[in-house]
């Protein structure tokens, strides 16, 4: 089972519902959950669902034909259609009496035979789709160039795939709480995955089992990823692998592989484009200097395989694990666990403010310099600013990362009343055993 976006359910659903015709676009990287969450949206209404695969025109538009042949329960064509726009064509010359959902999903494939298949579709919708009883969704691991995405924004609803939340591993009562987090830090909280963990055995066994086994259901799993999607996967392991270890400035990403930032440039942009990773900016007026932006992977495991699978791998094919464990117990809760703890918190703060900070913020996110400050979380009002810390640690250590917070926090110039706080682990666990 994989956890469906209820607010994005309504809208779409909303959308089908609506007495004109709709086009809708879902975007989410690769294994997100977009084919599941379409699945459970077509329950019980008239579609018709196209899914592209890597192929080529004359193998992948006849199944299509095929999957037009059968719904409208028509004879096959003498037309041979091998192109887009005979698709498009055969589609419009259907009667529909009755809302129909169109679905093109995994429209990147489509995007690799005809380069130009989104404009086409776009002209058809402005020609006659729209004028049809027609719901379009269009489904695509690939964010679309400046130019597409303006056309779209002014005639289409947007839906983004988020990751799948910590609360769809929270309820799984036979893991301990603190191997919640430490299972969700690692392995995130998809079905794809998690379907393969045994909670017969301990986490390290597990990550043994399926990662750092050369037999394991996913210890190619990094390389598979990008091969999906991407050429010259070397460029881009790399970039990956620097990420994940901690280079997150695209100056300190190009240092620590020797290369040339600008040379870097459309590889950092490819990977936006697959949403593989994200750039953040800081809480600040400078935000609109990228110089400040900051790189995160989006897939937990796909940065643990970076860090941990990806520099080992020679290692890990010779079964020579336990250095590899060993590097795993002394830095994952730096690496790995504290970054998506951090995140995990921020993301409730951000949802219920006024429950956390007994206020309404004007004002919130992350925010750091380039001197080594950050600040986990700021929130302000017109009254009152208020610094946030998270640790990975009790609350009894927690409190000595005080003084730390206030001497970072002076750099973030204010004349608001300063406030302070020190988020712990026991908030994490007091929140599970609510």
């Amino acid at each position: 089972m994989v956890p469906i976006n209820q607010n994005d359910l309504k809208m779409l659903n909303s959308a089908y519902h609506s007495p004109n015709s709709t086009i809708n676009f879902i975007f989410g990287r690769s294994q997100s959950g977009k084919t599941t969450f379409l699945r459970d949206f077509i329950v019980k209404k008239n579609y018709i669902y196209f899914s592209s695969v890597s192929s080529i025109e004359t193998i992948i538009f006849p199944s299509f034909v095929g999957v037009i042949n059968k719904k409208f329960k028509i004879q096959n064509s003498s037309t041979y259609y091998d192109k887009f726009e005979k698709i498009l064509t055969l589609l419009d010359e259907q009667n529909i009496d009755e809302k129909l959902i169109i679905i093109f999903d995994n429209f990147q494939e489509l995007q690799k035979i005809d380069k130009d298949c989104l404009s086409k579709l776009l002209k058809f919708w402005d020609k006659s789709y729209s004028k049809k009883s027609i719901c379009l969704i269009v489904a695509s691991s690939v964010i679309f160039e400046e130019v597409n995405n303006k056309k779209i924004d002014k005639l289409a609803n947007i839906f983004y795939m988020e990751d799948f939340s910590f609360e769809y591993i929270k309820n799984r009562t036979m893991l301990g709480d603190t191997d919640k987090m430490y299972i969700y830090s690692i392995f995130g909280a998809s079905s794809y995955i998690l379907s393969s963990y045994n909670t017969k055995i301990d986490f390290i066994k597990n990550i043994y089992q399926l990662a750092l086994n050369p037999s394991g259901p996913f210890f190619d799993y990094g390389l598979a990823y990008l091969k999906k999607d991407l050429n010259d996967i070397g460029t881009f392991s790399s970039i990956l692998y620097a990420i994940a270890t901690g280079s997150n400035k695209l100056g300190d990403i190009a240092n620590k592989l020797k290369l040339k930032s600008t040379y870097l440039s459309r590889y950092m942009e490819k990977l936006l484009n697959l949403m593989i990773i994200r750039k953040e900016l800081p809480l600040s007026k400078e935000q609109i200097f990228s110089k400040y932006g900051r790189y995160h992977i989006n897939d937990h495991f796909l940065k643990f395989w970076f860090c941990y699978i990806y520099p080992n791998i020679g290692n890990l094919e010779l079964k020579k694990h336990q250095p590899v464990l060993k590097e795993l117990d002394e830095t994952v809760v730096n690496n790995i666990l504290t970054p998506v703890y951090c995140s995990f918190i921020k993301d409730l703060i951000f949802k219920n403010p006024e429950v956390y900070l007994k206020f309404t913020p004007i004002k919130m996110g992350s925010w750091w310099d380039n001197n080594g400050n950050i600040i986990d979380f700021i929130a302000y009002d017109n009254k009152q600013i208020i610094f946030i810390m998270i640790v990975w640690e009790d609350k009894e250590v927690a409190i000595f990362h005080q003084n730390r917070l206030k001497e970072m926090a002076n750099n973030f110039k204010t004349t608001l009343k300063r406030n302070y706080m020190i988020v712990s682990k026991n908030a994490y666990l007091e929140l599970l055993n609510k």
